[in-house]
């Protein structure tokens, strides 16, 4: 048959392209609601773990708020998992795309998440938004190259985290840090220690998903786990007589708040109670991503490597934070060396990128726990699946 009578076979054999205006576009979208979406989190974050306390309870909230609003974050989650599962954040962050209707109810149940001060953070949100906007734009190409679609909106979708720590330094470790070659030993003990506490929380939380039979949203299960990490939130501002948002929510605009505490038992017990309703974050089926938590104990055990040993903070700090990094990520050694160059001067100055990098180093370098556990429920079979 030849191509006059079959006008698509060309169409069909030739390489899957998209469009640089499409790709252009996709960019900007994904920048664009990426950021709305980033500054939508933080601000139901804030308004409900900082604002409400601080004006409503006069600074600390009561136990029946801080055990209600986890739990009731868990039935919606189940519910919206229902509707459709988002990715499971002890697998790291997927940009495997997601359709346009079922990302009302995969962002819903992150938002959830996130409000309801549970230990993840908001990458995934901003991901699965510059997934729909790839793949939907992606889609009506021609001949897509779907991948590259989805990878350009996941890509700069989490570029919208970036915006605010470049502009107002956010996320920085402290200013006018300055390069020490004792600080290369701190942050490596720093970095070790944040990696070893990593594996640890990981093993445990695919070892809960086992316990509760696989990552099903069931309302009880995500209730029960809200409970907890509310009940922990509660221990730790009775005993600590400290905020609340030191230990709920992912952290990200905490990490320099904690480093300030100046005592090493208040760090240590700030960091082992957010470690805690991590662990139970991750494992009992909330959706967020698993980085700024990660971010924020690694942060943590670089204060207490530098109070131990009356040393400077900057550096063992940003030496756990990209640890953290580098231990979830594990990419290819360019990519390690990239984010550790661009976070580490970005957050610690251009005298602090050696101990950046030996951080980054550390965390990639040192093995993540393995075990044979689903994170996600399998795809029915096809006799079941006609049958349902």
């Amino acid at each position: 048959m030849n191509n006059a009578a079959n006008p698509g076979s060309e169409r069909q054999g030739s390489a899957p392209r998209n469009s640089p205006l499409s790709l252009a576009l996709i960019a900007i979208l994904s920048l664009g609601l990426g950021y709305v979406v980033f500054k939508i989190v933080q601000w139901l974050v804030t308004s409900l773990w900082t604002d409400v306390p601080a004006n409503t309870f006069d600074g600390s909230a009561p136990w029946y708020y801080l055990l209600a609003l986890p739990m009731v974050a868990g039935v919606l989650v189940a519910l919206f998992r229902r509707g459709a599962d988002g990715h499971n954040p002890l697998g790291g962050i997927s940009a495997a795309p997601i359709s346009v209707p079922d990302y009302p109810f995969v962002l819903a149940a992150i938002l959830a998440t996130l409000a309801g001060g549970l230990v993840l953070g908001p990458e995934v949100a901003l991901v699965s938004t510059g997934s729909v906007i790839g793949g939907f734009i992606g889609s009506k190409q021609p001949n897509p190259d779907m991948g590259k679609a989805v990878g350009v909106g996941v890509i700069f979708g989490l570029l919208a985290l970036v915006v605010d720590p470049i502009r107002t330094g956010t996320l920085s470790v402290g200013d006018g840090g300055s390069f020490a070659w004792d600080g290369l030993w701190h942050g490596a003990i720093a970095a070790i220690a944040t990696a070893i506490l990593l594996g640890v929380i990981f093993a445990l939380g695919k070892a809960l998903v086992a316990a509760r039979g696989g990552d099903r949203p069931v309302v009880w299960q995500l209730a029960l786990a809200g409970l907890a990490v509310g009940g922990v939130a509660w221990c730790y501002q009775t005993w600590a007589d400290q905020p609340v948002d030191l230990v709920l929510t992912s952290g990200e605009q905490m990490i320099r708040p904690m480093m300030e505490l100046g005592s090493i038992g208040l760090i240590l017990a700030t960091v082992a109670a957010k470690s805690l309703a991590y662990w139970i974050s991750l494992g009992s089926g909330f959706r967020g991503g698993p980085y700024f938590p990660a971010m924020f104990a690694g942060a943590g055990f670089g204060a207490v490597t530098a109070l131990i040993f009356d040393a400077p903070t900057q550096g063992p700090a940003l030496a756990g934070l990209l640890a953290a990094m580098a231990y979830l990520a594990k990419t290819k050694w360019v990519f390690t060396v990239v984010l550790a160059l661009a976070l580490g001067f970005i957050l610690g100055g251009l005298a602090l990128i050696p101990v950046a990098l030996l951080g980054a180093a550390i965390g990639k370098l040192i093995p993540r726990f393995t075990a044979p556990v689903p994170l996600q429920d399998p795809a029915p079979e096809p006799e079941r699946a006609a049958t349902a």
